[in-house]
């Protein structure tokens, strides 16, 4: 019988009241999300997002308090404003690096 090798434990991050989490959207794929990024869409009061974020990923999002697609750099400041206001937002972008 070979030894247990113990399985690690996944401690999620707080999404705390007050704060603004930046979540890539990558190449939008909904699989390849890291489980924080899922955490963060599934319990967000709002999310604010860039219109190119595909509708696989906006699907994720569970009910918030507030939706609104932005162009990118004009969410900054209304996902600042909500957290100030004590709400957990969700600034959801699309990010797209080529690697050589």
């Amino acid at each position: 019988m070979s030894p247990k090798v113990p399985s690690p434990q996944i401690v999620m991050p707080e999404f705390s009241y007050g704060t603004v989490w930046l979540v890539g959207a990558g190449d939008g794929d909904p699989h390849r999300l890291p489980a924080p990024a899922l955490q963060a869409l599934a319990t967000a009061d709002a999310v604010i997002h860039d219109p190119a974020i595909p509708q696989l990923i906006l699907d994720l999002v569970q009910s918030p308090r507030y939706r609104e697609a932005a162009a990118p750099g004009q969410g900054t400041e209304r996902s600042i404003k909500l957290a100030e206001d004590g709400w957990r937002v969700v600034r959801l972008v699309r990010i797209l690096a080529k690697i050589t």
